[in-house]
């Protein structure tokens, strides 16, 4: 017994196009309803006839739509088709006759271009040399530009590093203001002693005890001011330092 396992069929001429099948040999049961035995079931007959019927019914309509609609409008398709092929096979041959006419002058553009080339190839080879040149006479002057930038930043380092003595600056400041009260103490007794004062009197003695204090604390705040002023600088300078050694 065949068994078929695919079938393809032609829906208008009803004919096999493609089938799958092989042959069984054995038990087979029957899928029918009711009772035992080898009666008829003419009611189950009936209903998948009836089914059958129906099924053909359905093919039939459709192939006979498909026959009344889309048949002529495929034939129409192939009909415009089959017209195009001359003029599809024309195009293509104009096409690869352009081609084939381009092509000797796209060779002798290529060998134009690599001609071009070759004559370029001494011109860039001799700029290549004559920039080396250039670069092999720069090289000593920017070795020695670099000496001298080297020897101007390690100047630059070690003046941040050794930084300024600030007890110097406090003693330079306060020498300046002791220097500017001497002044001021010797005009005050050049001017009383112009005005016919007595310089050993007791207004005199006051004037100068008050110049003495005033002197103290002026010395004092000049010397604050010239620590905190050398301190700050110490600070930019080491700044500075950090910066040149990470440039």
């Amino acid at each position: 017994m065949k068994v078929y396992t695919k079938l393809v069929i032609d829906i208008a001429s009803g004919e096999i196009e493609h089938e799958e099948s092989y042959e069984y040999d054995g038990p087979v049961a029957l899928c029918k309803g009711g009772g035992g035995g080898d009666a008829v079931d003419e009611e189950y007959n009936a209903r998948m006839a009836t089914i059958y019927e129906s099924q053909q019914g359905m093919a039939e309509e459709y192939f006979d739509f498909w026959k009344s609609d889309y048949q002529p409008m495929e034939r129409k398709q192939i009909a415009a088709n089959s017209e195009l092929i001359p003029y599809q096979a024309d195009l293509m041959k104009q096409q690869i006759a352009a081609q084939s006419e381009l092509l000797p002058l796209q060779t002798d553009l290529s060998k134009e271009q690599i001609g071009a080339r070759r004559e370029l190839i001494p011109l860039e080879t001799g700029l290549s040399k004559e920039q080396i040149a250039s670069k092999r006479e720069l090289l000593p002057l920017q070795t020695e530009a670099k000496k001298k930038q080297y020897g101007v930043r390690q100047e630059l380092m070690d003046q941040a590093l050794k930084g300024v003595d600030v007890d110097s600056r406090v003693s330079q400041a306060e020498a300046d203001v002791s220097h500017g009260y001497g002044m001021a103490g010797a005009k005050a007794q050049r001017n009383f002693s112009r005005a016919g004062l007595n310089t050993n009197s007791g207004r005199f003695a006051a004037m100068q005890k008050d110049l003495t204090l005033s002197q103290a604390q002026s010395a004092a705040g000049a010397r604050t001011k010239a620590r905190r002023n050398a301190e700050e600088e110490n600070f930019r300078r080491l700044g500075a330092a950090s910066s040149i050694g990470m440039a």
